[in-house]
């Protein structure tokens, strides 16, 4: 799976969890932050990983 098709997978992963209890929640945001990075330093643009590291950082209080 190449990186926008990944980033744009933990787009929704990432919309579904927000409707989740907070365990899900989190370890959804746990798992997908490695590749939130990642999708960032390949392309700072991309502008689904900016929003969804957004979202990570509010949720998380970071």
């Amino acid at each position: 799976m190449n990186e926008e098709l990944r980033a744009d997978l933990i787009v929704y992963l990432n919309r579904r969890g927000l409707a989740l209890g907070a365990g899900a929640r989190s370890t959804i945001f746990e798992t997908a932050n490695d590749q939130f990075v990642r999708a960032l330093q390949l392309n700072p643009n991309y502008a689904p990983a900016r929003y969804n590291l957004a979202v990570l950082k509010l949720v998380e209080g970071k």
